[in-house]
């Protein structure tokens, strides 16, 4: 365990301190990112208002170093045996790179060249990922990287597994998932109907905290809801109500 494990340090810092060639992990116990339109809309607002409050027509590229720093607001980080864990700010983090990505593709198409990548995609001991890893985003984050879109797949991150297990189906239809799901952990065998037959401690742990699973045998709009809703229910039922960022 390094010195640094116990420590608390507490420092302003720009995005590109954060961001720019670092490397985090989020916990499986965090929740999932839940940003919407509405919200990426008020940050872009957010950070077109401090700009053009200081922004004088005729101002030179150079001049924006020394305009008026727009707060982020906390970011809360972990670190344990030299991997740093974000404990608080990863719907704000997450935005922040979706964000980059997409002026990453723009200056493309205008033949810029801000030096965007090491915010979100960096090597380090030869391997090359982005910045912010979670391997259940690896493929949308990649697609969107390179090619600027993402096409979602029905089952995309409601399914808790181990990293790499549900790649390792490949291109598999839920269906033919499905069957495998009832070799994995709990919550993931729930989707499967044949986890509340002969699972009395199951079925009761559920219908006492007011859980609602279900089996889905396919993954429609309805059913995503559904389910993104009782992961919200879980997390209130072991951590009370889920503070909003």
């Amino acid at each position: 365990m390094s010195k640094d494990d116990h420590k608390i340090d507490a420092d302003d810092r720009s995005v590109f301190d954060v961001l720019n060639e670092r490397k985090y992990t989020v916990d499986y116990f965090q929740r999932e990112y839940s940003w919407e339109q509405k919200h990426i809309a008020q940050l872009v607002t957010d950070l077109t208002s401090t700009f053009l409050d200081v922004y004088s027509a005729g101002d030179p590229r150079a001049s924006v170093e020394h305009y008026n720093n727009y707060y982020l607001g906390p970011f809360v980080v972990s670190s344990k045996d030299g991997t740093k864990s974000i404990i608080d700010g990863q719907q704000r983090l997450t935005s922040l790179t979706l964000f980059l990505i997409f002026l990453n593709n723009l200056q493309k198409d205008l033949g810029g060249k801000e030096s965007i990548e090491p915010l979100v995609f960096s090597e380090k001991y030869g391997n090359k990922s982005f910045n912010i890893q979670v391997e259940e985003r690896k493929a949308c984050l990649e697609r969107l990287f390179l090619d600027g879109i993402y096409e979602v797949k029905p089952d995309d991150d409601l399914v808790l597994l181990p990293q790499g297990t549900n790649q390792s189906y490949g291109a598999m239809t839920y269906a033919q998932k499905i069957e495998h799901y009832l070799k994995e952990n709990l919550f993931v065998k729930s989707l499967h109907r044949n986890a509340y037959v002969n699972n009395p401690n199951f079925v009761g742990m559920a219908r006492n905290l007011a859980l609602k699973f279900k089996a889905h045998d396919s993954f429609t709009k309805a059913d995503i809801d559904e389910r993104q809703a009782l992961v919200q229910s879980i997390c209130e039922a072991i951590w009370g109500e889920v503070r909003s960022e």
